[in-house]
């Protein structure tokens, strides 16, 4: 039994579905001044972890167009419906858990709380990861210039 003879279904890549991501745009537009209209925190949270969620989702699917069709499932409109479900389900998933963590950047951004400031032990100690094993003749390029002119003149 085929399904692709089933009309009307929406799913990626379908007119509905581009009408559906337009949706989702006017309504995190509406959802984040709702949020600052107000000042309540928790809607400027769920804005932002929805933002995120429509962000991975898109990402999921650019991401699905890259791989090659095994042939082992039939592509069907009921294969593409579900997987565009799935996505959706796991970038909302995702985004409720911490995601990318760019809700909490977003949320901070638009709620004006400041970055932390990193310690001074914190920068001595990116600096010494970033230092070490390196050979300081092979991180000045006019060292080694210098020393390759030394050996030619020998």
């Amino acid at each position: 039994m085929k399904i692709n003879s089933v009309t009307n279904i929406s799913g990626p890549g379908t007119d509905s579905s581009i009408k559906a991501d337009t949706i989702k745009d006017t309504q995190f537009k509406d959802m984040l001044e709702n949020a600052k209209k107000t000042g309540d925190d928790e809607k400027l949270k769920e804005a932002s972890q929805s933002f995120e969620a429509y962000f991975i989702n898109l990402m999921l699917k650019e991401m699905r167009k890259t791989v090659v069709d095994s042939g082992y499932i039939e592509k069907s409109n009921a294969r593409e419906t579900f997987e565009g479900m799935h996505d959706e389900e796991l970038s909302n998933t995702l985004a409720k858990n911490g995601g990318f963590g760019l809700a909490d950047m977003i949320y901070k951004q638009l709620s004006g709380i400041p970055a932390p400031e990193k310690s001074v032990q914190e920068k001595e100690q990116e600096a010494t990861k970033q230092v070490e094993g390196v050979d300081p003749t092979e991180a000045d390029p006019n060292v080694v210039t210098a020393q390759a002119n030394k050996k030619e003149e020998e």
